[in-house]
């Protein structure tokens, strides 16, 4: 929560030191009631807060605006794309018991398993190029649609396919564990 003092313009937030009148107030002087007694009254800033990902967010200004200097363009770029590798690499997982029953001479992969896969890593080649192709921190934010700021305009992760639902067993008279409720 932020506060400001309308008579000196010095905006605080409640849990961290500041500065009014030349006295350093600690930490735990920025309490709820404290400020208050000091005269200041909350304020609220302008919309969300930016994402910690693409942004230094340093505080709210007097007029409720968010105090926030971009990361380099780059570090931002790589940790999207490290973050959607990732997540690619769990979706195949998912589904990597398919690849290797396959290679180990069993059933081959089902076909839509196989499409899903493939869909899946040029999903990620699509999200790494578009990354890529940003030349502003706040280019990226809005292809991505942080925090529900804006619509996301990168390609959609592919839904899975049925059959690689775990259908839920009831009958349950085997000798081995199962999917029981």
């Amino acid at each position: 929560m932020y506060y400001l003092h309308s008579e000196s313009g010095v905006v605080a937030e409640q849990g961290n030191s500041f500065i009014l009148n030349n006295v350093k107030y600690g930490a735990a002087s920025a309490t709820n009631d404290i400020l208050k007694t000091l005269g200041f009254t909350e304020l609220l800033p302008q919309g969300r807060e930016p994402s910690p990902t693409f942004y230094n967010i340093q505080g709210v200004s007097a007029d409720g605006q968010w105090i926030k200097t971009p990361w380099p363009l780059n570090t931002v770029q790589e940790k999207l794309i490290k973050d959607n590798k990732t997540k690619m690499l769990r979706l195949l997982a998912e589904c990597d018991w398919y690849v290797i029953q396959a290679a180990e001479g069993g059933d081959a992969v089902p076909a839509e398993v196989a499409t899903y896969r493939a869909a899946v890593r040029n999903t990620f080649t699509q999200r790494e190029t578009g990354i890529n192709a940003k030349t502003s921190v706040d280019e990226l934010y809005n292809y991505v649609g942080a925090r529900g700021t804006v619509q996301a305009t990168q390609p959609a992760w592919p839904d899975k396919p049925e059959s690689m639902f775990i259908v839920e067993q009831t009958d349950c008279s085997v000798d081995y564990d199962c999917f029981c409720s």
